[in-house]
């Protein structure tokens, strides 16, 4: 039996975030500019931006807390 350790899903979580919210950034709002979707371009557009950001925070937490 492990004892102590512990499973870490940021290994998955922050790479999914970040590659997520720039295809987003990428494909979607560019789909998305066709005249007559813009509630959908600038939901895309905070989409992609929260998930951008999310997994930069998520990642430095995680480094700070390795660090620790």
């Amino acid at each position: 039996m492990i004892t102590g350790g512990s499973i870490s899903f940021s290994v998955y979580v922050i790479p999914m975030l970040l590659l997520s919210g720039l295809l987003i950034l990428k494909v979607d709002v560019k789909r998305y500019a066709l005249p007559g979707m813009q509630k959908e371009k600038k939901a895309s557009q905070f989409l992609g931006w929260f998930n951008l950001i999310l997994g930069i925070l998520l990642l430095l937490v995680n480094s700070l807390l390795q660090i620790w």
